[in-house]
């Protein structure tokens, strides 16, 4: 991992062929301090596994893909389990094939194929935690 900070609040980061794009960032976001912020990525990717979640079971069906994907696009947002007081990386991707359909869900982890790369910003020092909300069953955000 490669890390290029552009300014306090942005960096570029570039994950390498191997890496794992979830646990690199939430390694990141560990040693950084980072308590709330946003990401971009694009790429490629292989061993990559997405979600869907059932309407507010709460629950996620997981499908994995081994082969290699473009990683269209990749947006999301890193705040802390209020729990476990560990990071939550919550990111939505689409995936392009190699003929050219698109795929996209919850990305729960990938491992890069050629090259990702990654802008964060960060929204805050200050931690902003997730926590379960039992209207929805889901960990969201929880500003209190």
């Amino acid at each position: 991992m490669f890390i290029n900070k552009f300014s306090s609040n942005n960096c570029g980061i570039k994950l390498e062929k191997d890496e794992l794009v979830i646990a690199s960032l939430e390694k990141l976001v560990k040693e950084n301090s980072v308590g709330f912020a946003k990401i971009e990525i694009i790429g490629a990717v292989k061993n990559t596994t997405l979600g869907y979640v059932e309407g507010i079971s709460g629950k996620y069906q997981w499908k994995s893909f081994s082969e290699q994907k473009e990683l269209l696009s990749g947006l999301g947002t890193i705040a802390w389990d209020k729990d476990k007081n560990v990071p939550l990386i919550h990111c939505h991707v689409s995936l392009g094939n190699e003929d050219f359909s698109v795929i996209g869900g919850h990305l729960k982890e990938a491992q890069v194929a050629v090259v990702c790369e990654v802008i964060l910003t960060i929204l805050s020092e200050k931690k902003v935690y997730r926590k379960l909300d039992k209207n929805v069953n889901l960990k969201l955000w929880d500003f209190i």
